[in-house]
């Protein structure tokens, strides 16, 4: 069974809408953290993230006391560096519309952040709010409501999960997130990815004060996403009001469980615009001296294998070159010298590059529209998983099961570089008109 297939079922057979704490149907934040675990998503080393959390809690460039009338929350994987200044590869249209009534609060994840002097505008790290809650700590007095059902599933799927303290974690950061946007009084709140329980306590503290909340599409949103259609009515304390998306195949793939269909608003992809509209092309690999040149992209869940494969293809395929743009840098040990990792940006790469490689990863799309056909390797069956239901919309994005498949297509295989998958185009504009709306 797929992990799509789990999640469904459980809200089918369970009656998860009726598990409750402080009023709240908590499966709402819930969710993600069951999809993780059946997922087998990987937590960062607690002491590891104790370093990072103290390192940056006082990072950035604002002032508690000011007023702000927007409010970005986004991750440094969106960030590349240009001409030494951070820019938003999702939002940075949003960002410059709006700078001089805008905080951006950055997540450094794993990652140290970069010198404050890298960036134009007012922002600071969600560390401030990890370390707050370090130092708070939970609130014990919360009961659940009808637990036994919860306990049923983690039994059933075999899950490692502690409702107690998620449930203390939730209501703890809308604590938090209260008191700082008490003191900040934002109008809209923008997020760049709603489905974590950081996020979706930010988006409920949000909601008890009238706050509009708006998600800025940061990846793939297939009839496989889990998040975006969910089987029950669960509550609208934890999801956004609108949705900023790439394109109008979005709405296909929700429904009004998540947000109301006339809230799906088409923007497109700011940076990817950019790269497409480039006239002056980075053209760093054109002296590199191989048959043909071929991006990699990976995901969390499947970087190890993803690379491994490559490394049994680059074994066999000596004539060309494969550029890894890695997640994590551990876990690109490279034994052969057509093998790189390259940290220049995925897009620049793509627009040079014959081919592209990948899983599941959101630049099979971005790829498409760039001309750059795309070999998706179906690792666990998540490219079936996440592409199936549009993979017919596309002529340069094909499923490969395996190597031997994979080697015969970057031998044979050569559609015509179309861009078939359109994102909504006048990124710059739509969040103009957008913006003026709220």
């Amino acid at each position: 069974m797929n992990l799509i297939s789990k999640i469904q079922e459980i809200e089918k057979n369970y009656d998860v809408e009726t598990v409750i704490s402080n009023n709240v149907p908590i499966w709402q934040f819930l969710r993600n953290i069951v999809h993780n675990q059946i997922y087998d998503i990987k937590k960062i080393n607690k002491i590891k993230k104790a370093y990072y959390l103290l390192k940056n809690k006082n990072w950035g460039k604002y002032s508690i006391s000011e007023k702000y009338k927007y409010v970005l929350f986004t991750d440094l994987r969106e960030e590349v560096l240009e001409n030494n200044l951070r820019f938003d590869k999702t939002s940075q249209n949003l960002i410059d519309l709006t700078s001089d009534d805008l905080l951006v609060v950055v997540n450094p994840g794993s990652k140290i952040h970069p010198h404050s002097s890298n960036y134009s505008y007012n922002h600071m790290s969600t560390s401030f709010f990890h370390y707050k809650r370090w130092s708070v700590g939970l609130d014990k007095s919360l009961k659940i409501k009808n637990k036994s059902i919860l306990n049923s599933i983690i039994q059933r799927y075999s899950l490692d999960l502690d409702i107690i303290y998620y449930n203390r974690l939730f209501f703890t950061y809308v604590h938090i997130f209260s008191n700082w946007l008490n003191g900040i009084s934002p109008k809209v709140i923008f997020i760049n990815c709603y489905y974590s329980l950081f996020h979706q306590a930010l988006i409920f503290a949000c909601k008890q004060k009238k706050i509009k909340c708006v998600e800025i599409q940061h990846g793939l949103i297939s009839n496989s996403h889990t998040q975006y259609s969910p089987k029950k009515f669960i509550g609208t304390h934890c999801m956004p009001d609108y949705l900023l998306c790439y394109n109008d195949y979005v709405k296909d793939f929700t429904n009004k469980n998540y947000v109301k269909p006339e809230n799906i608003i088409p923007i497109g992809h700011y940076y990817l615009e950019k790269k497409i509209n480039e006239q002056n092309e980075d053209c760093s690999l054109s002296s590199i001296k191989y048959k043909k040149i071929i991006v990699v992209s990976t995901q969390d869940s499947i970087e190890k294998e993803l690379i491994q494969k490559i490394e049994q293809i680059a074994k066999i395929k000596a004539n060309i070159l494969f550029i890894i743009k890695t997640r994590d840098a551990n876990n690109a040990v490279l034994r052969y010298k057509n093998i790189k990792v390259s940290n220049q940006d995925i897009y620049s790469l793509i627009k040079q590059a014959d081919m592209h490689i990948s899983c599941y990863s959101t630049v099979a799309l971005e790829a498409s529209m760039m001309g750059t056909p795309t070999i998706l390797i179906n690792i666990n069956n998540m490219s079936t998983l996440y592409f199936d239901s549009i993979i017919n919309e596309f002529q340069n994005i094909i499923i490969c099961e395996s190597i031997r498949d994979v080697i015969n297509k970057i031998d044979n295989w050569s559609p015509e570089k179309t861009t078939n998958f359109p994102y909504a185009l006048n990124n710059k504009e739509r969040i103009k008109r957008f913006v003026g709306s709220l």
